[in-house]
């Protein structure tokens, strides 16, 4: 009789687990962190999507293309939605899309000072994805928001 082992839900497994979302999909989620956002406040859709996220095991090694891939379809669904998704919006879209695919991706915020502005953007393994080197520098990140 051979063993089999058992998992928990948060293990980590070397598979992705499910598919590249589509552009839809990541515009009706795109569109529902935006309603989201304008009835709960920011606070209550972070915690949300991440009680929904948490649930989603992780792959151990996601191909960057697959990462690339996911954050094009978000920004391309901002694109085509009325009205201007903020970077807020975007990039609680393209978390939430990442961690649904399996990748573990982390959620930042930071600000800089002069001139003084916010920003929000997703990391994979400490790096930004898809920013302007350029718009992206000077923003000191806030600690990592934990539910």
């Amino acid at each position: 009789m051979t063993e089999r082992a058992i998992q928990s839900p948060h293990a980590v497994s070397h598979q992705r687990l499910s598919p590249v979302p589509s552009v839809l999909r990541c515009g009706v989620s795109l569109f529902g962190i935006k309603l989201c956002l304008a009835t709960l406040g920011f606070r209550r859709t972070y915690l949300v999507i991440d009680k929904i996220v948490r649930r989603t095991p992780r792959c151990s090694n996601p191909d960057t293309d697959v990462i690339n891939t996911i954050a094009r379809h978000v920004i391309t669904a901002a694109a085509l939605q009325p009205g201007r998704a903020q970077c807020l919006e975007q990039s609680l879209a393209l978390y939430y899309c990442l961690r649904r695919a399996g990748i573990a991706a982390e959620f930042r915020m930071g600000a800089k000072l002069n001139p003084f502005s916010g920003h929000a953007w997703v990391e994979y393994d400490g790096a930004p994805i898809l920013e302007d080197p350029e718009h992206f520098a000077g923003f000191v990140p806030f600690p990592t928001l934990r539910s």
